[in-house]
């Protein structure tokens, strides 16, 4: 009797590559009155953003960004967002889908 054929798997090369955008967020807050959190599906740098990129439907423009986490950021206004209801990211970060439009939870 023969033997049962056998396969060899080769390697399926490098090591996995980093996250490519584009990104999105998935979840938007307000920890505090003039005060948003956006979190993000991968993590995101806010070197290639500018606080103006973001805007409630108020018609408010970010003041501030600051990095919160790797997936997180806070933007700051200067008047209170209590109101808002939606958080938009328009701007050119190449890994960031732009414009994009979310609820605020």
């Amino acid at each position: 009797m023969g033997r049962w054929a056998q396969r060899r798997l080769a390697g399926g090369g490098g090591p996995p590559t980093a996250n490519v955008g584009p990104f999105s967020m998935v979840f938007a807050s307000r920890s505090a009155p003039t005060i948003m959190i956006a979190r993000y599906n991968s993590p995101v740098d806010i070197s290639a953003m500018v606080e103006t990129d973001f805007h409630t439907d108020l018609g408010s423009f970010g003041d501030t960004l600051s990095q919160l986490s790797p997936n997180e950021i806070e933007i700051d206004f200067v008047a209170a967002q209590t109101t808002a209801t939606t958080l938009t990211y328009d701007g050119s970060d190449p890994q960031v889908i732009t414009p994009q439009t979310i609820a605020i939870s």
